[in-house]
């Protein structure tokens, strides 16, 4: 039996939620150290007795973690779900713990002043002063960074793709890299086969954000399809909130193609998880319009080499057949699934040839069967459990 301490003082409760699930119903303790509104928002989840939290509610990390020393002392291994804020606090835990932390963001973990972003309006140079003010200066991230990678045992990465960009870049030594931990993994009550008949169910998963994706080849493809002869039913669902100024304006492109066949379903506010899974159980496809490039919080990343994307997690926890622009890599194992399109005629064209005597049904059901056997409880916990024990054994060898 092992005793693991996961620790989330920033804002990825969702990832924390895939590693909890991970140890669910098990004999493995697992104390979570984690913030009020991250257990607010993991409230309506019932998780197993052996998984306890411990409440930080507002102060110093830095003495939140001092505080519970004691509590982290006595565990087997430290899990560090995400660091995006108050490096600093991380220096709190004893030196002779074993810790591995789970980086989302590499640029801005190993490279950050080599891959600034130059903002180009006011409000992004706004936030650029004011995230260089609180952080770079106010909460030390110019030397506190530097010293908690040191401190750190093992990095692990979100996604072999990004693993094994660390590796043949050279950008740790090899001894201190682990094989990725799913941030979500598949849960049969969560998903479901949807047999695509005479109406396609298309989901962009995610709010509009510019800064993310860019929805411009999605409307023209779609746009190309309607002008077709005989067009397939369709129903798009933008699964998150579409405000703001460019919500709005993409929305109303969207509302542009004026088709009895195409229907547009969209959001103004946070979309309830019941509703989320409800419209997910019903989607045969996923559309990820994903930039290149990407910004995290002043440094640029690159999809599917220093950053993943929430696609790429939800096929994993829902086994969806998703569609992503071709400048994005993903994951090796997952290329039968993980289709890639270069332009709208491209999107149009994948589009329909998966309508095409459905075979969108043969190729979800392949995808499903796919995370359901290599995704699930029982497989990511095995996996999960020999890399602990490993890096547990080497580290008390060592002390």
């Amino acid at each position: 039996m092992l005793n693991i301490s996961v620790i989330e003082l920033d804002f990825h409760h969702d990832s924390l939620d895939g590693f909890l699930k991970i140890f669910q119903n098990t004999n493995h303790q697992i104390k979570v150290f984690t913030t009020l509104k991250n257990i607010k928002f993991l409230s309506d989840i019932s998780y197993s007795d052996n998984i306890t939290f411990v409440e930080y509610s507002g102060g110093s990390k830095y003495l939140f973690l001092k505080k519970n020393r004691s509590l982290l002392n006595g565990s087997d291994l430290i899990f560090i779900n995400t660091i995006a804020n108050d490096f600093g606090a991380y220096l709190a835990i004893n030196k002779r713990n074993t810790v591995v932390l789970r980086v989302h963001n590499v640029n801005k973990q190993f490279f950050p002043f080599q891959n600034i972003f130059i903002p180009h309006s006011l409000y992004f140079t706004w936030k650029f002063i004011s995230y260089v003010a609180r952080q770079c200066l106010g909460k030390g991230f110019l030397w506190f960074r530097a010293a908690v990678n040191k401190r750190i045992n093992y990095f692990t990465f979100p996604d072999s793709s990004i693993t094994e960009y660390v590796r043949q870049n050279g950008i740790l030594a090899p001894v201190k890299i682990i094989e990725p931990i799913p941030l979500k993994i598949f849960n049969e009550s969560d998903t479901a086969f949807s047999q695509f008949d005479n109406v396609l169910n298309v989901t962009i998963i995610g709010a509009i954000d510019a800064r993310r994706r860019q929805y411009e080849q999605t409307i023209e493809a779609f746009s190309l399809i309607y002008k077709i002869e005989n067009p397939p039913v369709i129903n798009l669902t933008i699964l998150g909130k579409s405000t703001g100024s460019y919500g709005s304006e993409i929305v109303a492109k969207l509302k542009k193609i004026s088709h009895p066949h195409f229907n547009l379903t969209t959001f103004h506010s946070l979309v309830p998880e019941t509703e989320f899974i409800r419209v997910i159980k019903n989607t045969h496809l996923i559309i990820s319009p994903i930039t290149a490039n990407a910004t995290t919080d002043i440094f640029k990343e690159v999809y599917g080499k220093t950053k993943t994307t929430g696609s790429i997690l939800d096929f994993l926890k829902f086994g969806k057949i998703t569609l992503v622009p071709s400048h994005y890599s993903p994951p090796s194992e997952l290329v039968d699934f993980i289709l890639k399109y270069q332009n709208p005629q491209e999107l149009k064209s994948l589009i329909m040839s998966l309508v095409s005597d459905k075979k969108i049904n043969t190729l979800g059901r392949l995808s499903l069967q796919y995370v359901r056997e290599n995704y699930n409880q029982e497989s990511v916990l095995k996996k999960t459990l020999s890399i602990f024990t490993s890096l547990i054994k080497h580290g008390q060898i060592h002390k």
